[in-house]
């Protein structure tokens, strides 16, 4: 589509990641069931269109269902659209997280016959392990 691009027309609101750190959400679906912020049924060679892109080969009733299905879907984002947004910062993570880890402490390390009790293989102080490069 020409003129500002379809995600400004719609309004639709970006993920991250992807060039320019935006990529648009379903963007296969969406490019083509949006058109000037109205829902359009999707016809048959739409589907087959998005099918391709998917790499998928579909039967008659397949087209058929999944027609129905993803206008349905694009229906739902139509719902999505209206819900006001303004006051959320874009956020990757919809609940606060945190890494779990202990903190590094200094500690002896195993003895060596210990640590070489378990091995299948060893040569003296150390594990014997197969060539990797011929």
């Amino acid at each position: 589509m020409r003129g500002g691009g379809w995600e400004e027309r719609v309004g639709l609101k970006m993920g991250v990641g992807g060039k320019g750190g935006k990529t648009p959400l379903l963007l296969p679906i969406l490019r083509y069931g949006w058109y000037n912020g109205q829902i359009m049924k999707l016809n048959r060679e739409e589907v087959l269109r998005i099918a391709r892109l998917a790499r998928l080969g579909l039967t008659d009733a397949e087209i058929d269902r999944l027609r129905e299905q993803l206008s349905d879907i694009l229906e739902n984002f139509e719902v999505l659209q209206k819900v006001d947004t303004s006051n959320v910062p874009p956020t990757a993570q919809s609940i606060p997280l945190q890494n779990v880890t202990r903190g590094d402490e200094v500690a002896d390390s195993l003895p060596q016959s210990q640590v070489l009790a378990n091995a299948p293989r060893k040569d003296g102080e150390y594990f014997r392990v197969r060539a990797v490069l011929e």
